[in-house]
């Protein structure tokens, strides 16, 4: 009777102790990304220069199903997916230098959308809001446009300094960028709740682009350190860790969070050519979704 109880009493403290070894590991920032949502429902869309480019492509999350958008006389850059109303924005130059920001559906379709006028946006995940980058001499001002309705423009980022690279958290009530007002280059979030900024790094490293990820807990950021390489870092928010990623032999830059599942895309430099990659965020694996044909950037998300 004695063993048996012994068994059963050192079962349930093991049993214990993991349960808590699991929590401990989770509040000093350990990522604890939800499972991968179906991928066969989210795809990819970047900008490439080849040929009369460049021009937007869009290709399946393992790199076989590239298809050209676009294939005009025109320069497309920006690409930004809408989540609720399923288009995606794009920013456009013709052969006088004209920018005009456009939209199109998931199948390259000219879509009808009032984007009021402006050159270039990133709109919120509803559509209902955008944000564009005001310059003034060697300033620049993030600027919030309401789209849906006559409301004025409201400047989130009134401080003379380099304001820019913002992102829309997934639910769309905070917004990410990068500011040098302290005197380097760090990000910063601005809540529209409560139209508070809260700064978010402050260090000696160099942030260059950050995405949220589909919970909106944490926020992928590629970050130079102790090298001339950027590396992608993972923010904790509640818990305020940092953790690295991936350390590659890349220069990573510009990055995605794909909305529903754990996969994040990238630019990267890559035998001297610029690709797009996917990087899942639990295992690690990398997989390089163009094969080297021009220049390859911005790569964002759309979801069929």
């Amino acid at each position: 009777m004695f063993s048996y109880r012994l068994i059963i009493i050192l079962s349930l403290s093991l049993f214990l102790f993991a349960c808590s070894s699991d929590s401990e590991a989770e509040k000093r920032g350990k990522p604890t990304v939800a499972p991968t949502t179906n991928t066969s429902t989210v795809e990819l869309v970047y900008i490439s220069d080849r040929g009369n480019g460049p021009d937007i492509y869009k290709n399946s999350i393992n790199g076989n199903q590239e298809v050209q958008l676009t294939n005009t006389p025109e320069k497309e850059s920006n690409p930004q997916w809408i989540g609720e109303r399923r288009l995606l924005t794009y920013s456009s130059v013709d052969a006088a230098g004209n920018k005009t920001a456009k939209a199109m559906d998931v199948a390259g379709t000219s879509a009808d959308f009032d984007l009021k006028n402006l050159k270039e946006i990133i709109p919120s995940p509803t559509g209902d809001k955008g944000l564009y980058i005001q310059k003034n001499g060697d300033f620049s001002y993030i600027i919030l446009k309401y789209l849906t309705t006559k409301a004025d423009t409201v400047n989130i980022t009134p401080v003379e300094a380099y304001n820019g690279r913002p992102q829309w958290s997934k639910r769309g009530d905070r917004i990410v960028f990068l500011s040098d007002r302290s005197g380097s280059t760090e990000l910063y979030i601005y809540s529209l709740s409560d139209n508070k900024t809260t700064q978010l790094t402050d260090n000696d490293w160099e942030e260059s682009y950050a995405s949220w990820s589909p919970t909106d807990r944490y926020i992928a950021a590629t970050i130079q350190r102790d090298t001339f390489e950027n590396d992608i870092y993972l923010f904790d928010l509640p818990t305020k860790g940092l953790a690295l990623l991936a350390n590659t032999p890349h220069v990573e830059s510009e990055i995605a969070w794909s909305p529903i599942s754990d996969h994040i895309a990238f630019r990267a430099k890559y035998e001297g050519k610029d690709d797009i990659f996917v990087i899942h965020v639990e295992s690690k694996e990398i997989k390089k979704i163009t094969k080297g044909q021009g220049s390859n950037s911005e790569p964002e998300w759309i979801v069929r």
